[in-house]
């Protein structure tokens, strides 16, 4: 055969190859979509009145049984629940749903955590169609809407529930960002990823860290104060191992952050809070980190505001997933339960 023929022979082979590569790729592509839209399916039975209804009955009989002290503020732990709500001098079994809700009131509070819960969904599903100026501000609302959602299923926080009116800033985002307001137009970088916000004792995020992860209470009886550095670095440090991650610490170190946050969750709920009140409030502050040419920054937080709400989705209806199936095996096991 000629060399020529045996060349083009080669590039044609090759050409296959690149074409059969090509295909594959796609195909995984289009079943990692596939499998995201069965997950988002699978995710919305959560979301339904009905759904929450049996969810909070169930929760009801697990939280009032009178040989489970462990269990009376489920899923938070009693020690963390009663320290701080100690401090904020309440009583902190009021916060919980009373065994003798009327059906009709039962009703009506699954309806009103049911469109928190879609509300908050939507939005975070909408930001792939908005601008980088807009994406941390659409995350952050749909964050705090899910957060809403998910606190309301195991505590009664509704406009319901009168006790609960007594605590002040109760509906507040419960974190301070008053040292963010002197952000100049001509600040750099490096001053932005020093500035700081600060835990407030009550308001929303309080409320979300009690139902999600109690040991996070501590932060706010504290009133903890984090930079936007410290809380990328807990939001990298609770990653797995990958590039970015290894990028990430290769720019910043690998040394423990000053205020360690050990919750993939709750640092992804500081971030996008920190990084909303920058785009809404401080333009220029956060052009400068999209727009930086002299760090990785801008890489760290598209890579954020990519991930962060698939992360979040993931993570806070597996854990509904999980205690759906444990809540109802748990209450049965001396009390009878909804099925």
């Amino acid at each position: 055969m000629p060399e020529e023929y045996g060349s083009k022979l080669e590039e044609i082979e090759r050409e296959i190859q690149e074409y059969r590569k090509n295909i594959d790729e796609n195909e995984q592509r289009i079943n990692n979509l596939e499998d995201r839209e069965h997950r988002l399916e699978d995710y919305k039975i959560f979301l339904y009145p009905a759904e929450i209804k049996k969810y909070i009955q169930n929760l009801i009989v697990l939280q009032s049984k009178d040989d489970d002290d462990f269990h009376r503020y489920y899923p938070a732990f009693p020690n963390a629940v009663e320290d701080y709500f100690n401090d904020l001098k309440f009583d902190s079994e009021r916060i919980k749903y009373n065994t003798n809700i009327a059906p009709n009131d039962f009703e009506y509070l699954s309806r009103i955590i049911s469109n928190q819960g879609w509300s908050g969904f939507y939005y975070l599903e909408n930001i792939p169609r908005n601008i980088d100026l807009n994406k941390p501000i659409i995350l952050y609302y749909g964050i705090i809407q899910m957060g809403a959602f998910f606190s309301n299923l195991h505590f009664n926080f509704t406009d319901q529930n009168n006790a609960v009116k007594g605590i002040k800033n109760l509906k507040s985002h419960g974190l301070d960002s008053s040292e963010l307001k002197n952000i100049s137009f001509r600040i750099n970088v490096n001053d932005i990823l020093s500035k700081k916000i600060k835990f407030e004792k009550t308001g929303l995020a309080a409320r979300f860290s009690l139902a999600y992860d109690s040991t996070l209470l501590k932060h706010f009886t504290n009133q903890d104060s984090l930079s936007l550095l410290d809380i990328l670095k807990n939001y990298f440090w609770e990653k797995e191992p990958c590039i970015v991650k290894s990028q990430f610490e290769k720019d910043y170190g690998t040394n423990e952050p000053d205020v360690p946050m050990q919750s993939k969750l709750f640092n992804i709920y500081l971030l996008s809070y920190y990084l909303s009140i920058l785009s809404r409030y401080k333009i220029q502050a956060w052009l400068k980190l999209l727009e930086d040419k002299q760090t990785n920054i801008r890489y760290f937080i598209e890579y954020f505001l990519k991930f962060a709400k698939d992360e979040f989705l993931t993570t806070i209806f597996d854990q509904l997933y999980e205690d759906r199936l444990k809540i109802p095996q748990i209450a049965s096991m001396s009390s009878p339960m909804v099925l």
